[in-house]
């Protein structure tokens, strides 16, 4: 793994290809695998699913956390490293809620830099913290609210449409519905991914996550922005096939998420109210001599304090 080098990569046309359901039965894969430069995420296997997705893999861009499982499998590494029909030259590692990474101690650094080590013809490629600041930089800008407040990591799929418009001139993006789809089509059973058919739904998924306040990725909110950025850059959607709409670069964003926190946030319901209580410590009485002292001590029990001219204690109300 090098580093301190600048990633020079450059590409007329690419495909990137999502992992969504909706490229089952697409039969897409032939027109994938003639792009000059494919994209693909995480460990999303082509094997067996060649016809809708084809097999060609330029670059992976694999999120950090995903690289544990990527460890724990062989037949994983032997796809995306030894394969010659469906390697990639390049992996690249974006961290997804983190720019600070310590080196000697972040597993997923680790495990990034065993691959390197093992795999030499596959180019492992970290991004740099200013790399991954400006993505989280970005979506406060894009979205009006850090994603720190937002409570979320950054996915996948946000840092995979950030690296194709640093790369490429054009971008055609497969498999990725429109962020109202699922408002659109609320019956629908499109699997997450589309190499577990049986898995769970995309649209159920999307609504559990994108309503959450605490955690959860925002999936829908992500892609309202994707849909501003193609009205910007070259970008266009296949399988399904929509065009970008110039109405969302005109207001803000108005997505379940936004809504949601929008409403807690005047209710004033997104910080949690812990009560303090702060308990009376009871201290243990100390004898006061008699002798030379009865009337001094009278005097402070009046005061309310004891033979040692101290306070008993105080309540504290907050």
């Amino acid at each position: 793994m090098a580093f301190n080098i600048t990633l020079r990569l450059h590409c007329d046309f690419c495909a990137v290809v999502a992992s969504s359901g909706h490229l089952v039965n697409s039969s897409a894969g032939p027109e994938i695998d003639r792009y000059p430069c494919v994209i693909r995420m995480n460990s999303a296997t082509t094997v067996n699913f060649e016809i809708d997705v084809g097999q060609k893999t330029d670059i992976r861009v694999i999120g950090m956390v995903n690289m544990k499982d990527l460890k724990n499998h062989t037949e994983w590494q032997d796809e995306l490293f030894r394969n010659e029909s469906t390697k990639a030259s390049k992996i690249i590692v974006p961290w997804l809620y983190n720019s600070a990474i310590d080196k000697e101690t972040d597993e997923y650094y680790l495990i990034a830099k065993e691959f390197a080590e093992i795999y030499p013809a596959t180019e492992v490629v970290l991004l740099t913290p200013d790399k991954m600041k400006t993505a989280e930089d970005i979506f406060k800008a894009e979205v009006g609210i850090s994603r720190k407040e937002a409570k979320t990591w950054l996915t996948t799929g946000w840092m995979t449409m950030l690296f194709a418009i640093d790369v490429c001139d054009a971008i055609d993006v497969f498999g990725l519905a429109q962020d109202n789809h699922c408002l659109l089509h609320p019956n629908d059973i499109t699997p997450y991914h589309y190499y577990e058919p049986e898995g769970k739904t995309e649209c159920s998924y999307y609504k559990v996550s994108e309503e959450k306040l605490t955690q959860g990725h925002k999936f829908i909110t992500e892609k309202a922005v994707f849909e501003r950025w193609a009205n910007k850059h070259t970008i266009a959607f296949l399988y399904p096939h929509w065009h970008a709409s110039s109405n969302k670069m005109k207001k803000t964003l108005e997505t379940p998420f936004l809504k949601k926190y929008n409403e807690a946030k005047k209710k004033k319901a997104l910080v949690k109210k812990v009560k303090v209580v702060v308990r009376r410590k009871v201290r243990r009485k100390v004898p006061v001599k008699k002798q030379g002292r009865k009337k001094h001590t009278e005097k402070n029990k009046k005061r309310g304090t004891n033979g040692n001219n101290r306070k008993i204690g105080k309540v504290v109300s907050r």
